[in-house]
C-alpha cells in the first residue's frame, strides 16, 4: 500500500477534534508524546504534524516518534522531499503552509520536520527501547499483513507503550484484528480509534 499524506481523512478529521477537546482545554502534559509505527517514507507522521498545528498545537507542545525496519524509507523520510503521487484528492491543509516546493518535488517545512523523530526500529522491539508513554499510536495497515502469533505481540506492546487514557488509531482492515481484552472502539464511523479497555485493564492479550 503506497503511503500518500492523510491516507483515509477521517482519523485525522476525529484528531483534530479530540486535540481541541481534550488537549487545548487542559495542558496537562506537555509535550504531548506521538508514535507513529510503521511510519514508512514519512508522510503519515508529517500529516499527524499538520493536523495538530490545524487543532492549535505549536511546535513545541508535541513530539512525534516515527519508526520502521527499513532504513531505505527513514532516509526518505528524514529529506522530508516528496512528489505528486504523496498527494492525491483535496488537499487537507494548505500545502503552501507546510510544504515548499523545489525542483524536486514538495518539501516539508523545517518547523514542521522538527516536529518528528525518525528512527530505525523493529516494532517487536520497542517495549525494550522506549521508556516513556504515548498519548496517540498511530499503527495503521501493518497488523494484515502479520501471523496470528506476531500480532499477539504487537498488540501487548501497544498496550504498553500507550498512556490509561490514550488512543490507538489502527488500519480499516485491522478493526478485526483488535483484541477487546485490550482496546475498546471509540465507535465514531471510518475513525478506527481505540481506548484502552478499562474493565479488563492490564490484562493481556492471550
Amino acid at each position: 500500500m503506497k503511503p500518500i499524506f492523510f491516507r483515509d481523512r477521517k482519523p485525522f478529521d476525529y484528531l483534530i477534534n479530540y486535540v481541541r477537546s481534550h488537549w487545548l482545554s487542559k495542558p496537562n502534559r506537555i509535550p504531548y508524546r506521538l508514535l507513529s509505527v510503521p511510519c514508512s517514507t514519512g508522510e503519515e507522521p508529517y500529516s499527524i504534524a499538520m493536523t495538530l498545528m490545524e487543532a492549535g498545537l505549536s511546535s513545541n507542545q508535541f513530539r512525534i516518534d516515527a519508526m520502521d525496519i527499513s532504513k531505505q524509507v527513514i532516509v526518505k523520510a528524514q529529506q522530508g522531499i516528496y512528489g505528486k503521487n504523496s498527494f492525491r484528492g483535496e488537499d487537507f491543509v494548505d500545502r503552501n503552509r507546510y510544504f515548499r516546493q523545489t525542483s524536486e518535488g514538495y518539501e516539508v517545512c523545517s518547523f514542521v520536520r522538527s516536529t518528528v523523530n525518525f528512527q530505525q526500529s523493529n516494532i517487536l522491539n520497542l517495549s525494550s527501547i522506549i521508556k516513556a508513554k504515548y498519548d496517540i499510536i498511530f499503527c495503521r495497515n501493518l497488523l494484515i499483513y502479520l501471523e496470528p502469533s506476531a500480532c499477539t505481540q504487537v498488540f501487548n506492546i501497544l498496550y504498553s507503550l500507550l498512556v490509561t487514557d490514550g488512543l490507538l488509531f489502527v488500519g480499516s482492515a485491522e478493526t478485526g484484528k483488535t483484541p477487546s481484552n485490550l482496546f475498546t472502539s471509540i465507535s465514531q464511523p471510518s475513525v478506527f480509534a481505540y481506548h484502552q479497555s478499562r474493565s479488563l485493564n492490564h490484562h493481556r492479550y492471550q
